[in-house]
C-alpha cells in the first residue's frame, strides 16, 4: 500500500512539474501588448504579437501613441523597421 502511495505522489509531482513547464512554454510572450514589447525592443515579441494580429497602428491609453511613435523614441530602429514592413502608419 505504502509504495502505491509513493508512486502516486511521485506521479502528481511529474505531472504538475511537466503541465508547469509546458504551460511556462507554450505561452512564452513576456510582454502582454505589443506596445510593452516595442517600448523594451523585444523584436522576437514584437514579431510574435504580429502574428497575432497585433493592430500595428493602435495608440495607448495613457499618451496616445503608436507602436511606431515608441519605437522611434526609444531608438529601436530594427523594432521600426518591422512595423513599417507590416503597415504601421508614419502619419497615425
Amino acid at each position: 500500500m505504502k509504495v502505491r502511495v509513493a508512486r502516486a505522489v511521485i506521479c502528481l509531482a511529474l505531472a504538475f512539474t511537466v503541465a508547469g513547464y509546458l504551460a511556462w512554454r507554450l505561452w512564452p510572450v513576456q510582454h502582454p501588448t505589443l506596445q510593452d514589447a516595442v517600448r523594451v525592443g523585444d523584436l522576437t515579441d514584437v514579431k510574435r504579437h504580429l502574428r497575432h494580429k497585433a493592430d500595428v497602428n493602435a495608440q495607448d491609453n495613457q499618451h496616445l501613441m503608436t507602436p511606431l511613435h515608441w519605437a522611434a523614441l526609444q531608438g529601436h530602429t530594427r523594432v521600426a523597421k518591422v512595423l513599417l514592413a507590416k503597415g504601421a502608419d508614419v502619419n497615425a
